[in-house]
């Protein structure tokens, strides 16, 4: 039998099976997803300024709705088209161990206490947007918690690295991974860097860059997206939580 280059002998990315039948497409389409986000973003500043005197949870709701909502779309749509298995066991959602608990523990925990070291959280809860009213602080807390991690992981390492991970599988699993591990992990951190001309934070790019390269390992590694979602919520969990001390 013919082994793939850079391949172990019964190591496989995907416990579940090749998770797309048409994996190019399912990139094509994920990368229409993040352009859409990326074009929303570019003009919603100037939107969300004009609807100033909404309720503060209304505007909180809508930032989540505006970067979510393409990704989202990107994901079921990719499942819908180009998957052989179904959506939840192509982005590897459905098969969660205890150990990913622990791997995402320990993943957003060390990424996390990097970003305290060099860049110490003071920042208010809310940001650059003012201070919330307690509805809103609700609503921001649910999306910077649970919402943003599971959607961003469910989109960066479940549909994108997944998606490269089986249109490279010819290069052999090392050389796919290290691919779609980077290639993620830009996407991710550019996404985050919006507006580009306002300048990156320290602490900012060492956390997304962190938790790209950390989920994106895990999920690698495991072929599961369970440890990649806990170790983003514990990160951003606990972010939030100074923010709040």
């Amino acid at each position: 039998m013919t082994k793939t280059p850079g391949a172990s002998p019964g190591s496989s990315a995907f416990p579940a099976g090749r998770p797309y039948a048409s994996p190019w497409l399912a990139l094509g389409i994920a990368a229409l997803g993040y352009l859409g986000t990326l074009l929303i973003l570019s003009g919603y500043p100037g939107l969300r300024a004009r609807m100033a005197d909404a309720p503060g949870w209304v505007l909180a709701m809508l930032d989540i709705i505006v970067i979510c909502l393409p990704l989202v779309v990107a994901v079921l749509a990719a499942g819908a088209v180009a998957s052989r298995v179904g959506i939840a066991v192509a982005t590897g959602i459905r098969h969660w161990r205890g150990l990913d608990v622990l791997l995402g523990l320990g993943v957003g925990l060390i990424v996390r206490a990097l970003v305290e070291l060099v860049a110490p959280t003071v920042s208010a809860l809310g940001g650059g947007f003012g201070a919330p009213d307690l509805a809103a602080s609700v609503v921001i807390v649910v999306g910077a918690v649970f919402l943003s991690p599971f959607i961003e992981e469910w989109f960066f390492r479940g549909l994108v690295l997944r998606a490269f991970l089986d249109a490279l599988k010819d290069l052999g699993r090392t050389a796919a991974g290290i691919i779609a591990i980077f290639v993620s992990t830009v996407a991710f951190m550019a996404l985050h860097f919006l507006p580009w001309e306002s300048g990156i934070a320290v602490g900012q790019l060492i956390g997304t860059f962190g938790i790209g390269v950390g989920c994106g390992i895990l999920t690698f590694v495991t072929g599961r997206l369970g440890g990649a979602i806990v170790a983003h919520v514990v990160f951003n969990a606990v972010g939030v939580g100074l923010m709040l001390w």
